[in-house]
């Protein structure tokens, strides 16, 4: 039986669903920046869209983990239960994180699996901007 395919998955600040039931997505982030570290984000979002197509339904469980620069922590997941197949050939996963605390600068990576293969790598760069370097560059 063929496998779900992953084929888009980004990271950002925020999605929202509007009354048709369409997905708005803001601020796509390549990079985060904090004046010091340990820092928290308040707020991140995950978005995979995945796409199946079978004649028969098929039961998926996705993850998305969040993993610390030496690529040995898991510092967050978020899990998302979803059916493909027949009429139904894309489903758009949207994963929250809320609070997640960042205790260094660094590349950390979000992984995209599906049951235990990681289909996607993202990396996150975290920088540390002293406030002076900060107010400097927004004046620009």
């Amino acid at each position: 039986m063929p496998t779900p395919q992953l084929v888009s998955a980004l990271l950002c600040a925020d999605v929202l669903t509007n009354p048709g039931g369409r997905l708005s997505i803001y601020n796509i982030l390549l990079d985060v920046s904090a004046e010091r570290f340990p820092t928290v984000l308040p707020y991140l979002v995950a978005v995979g869209i995945w796409m199946h197509e079978a004649p028969d339904m098929r039961f998926c469980t996705t993850r998305v983990v969040i993993v610390n620069p030496d690529g040995n922590v898991s510092l967050a997941e978020s899990t998302d239960n979803f059916s493909l197949g027949g009429a139904v050939v894309r489903h758009v996963s949207v994963h929250r994180f809320r609070g997640v605390l960042l205790p260094e600068p660094g590349t950390y990576r979000l992984q995209f699996l599906l049951g235990t293969e990681v289909l996607q790598d993202i990396p996150l760069v975290a920088v540390e901007i002293p406030a002076e370097e900060e107010e400097e560059t927004d004046a620009n």
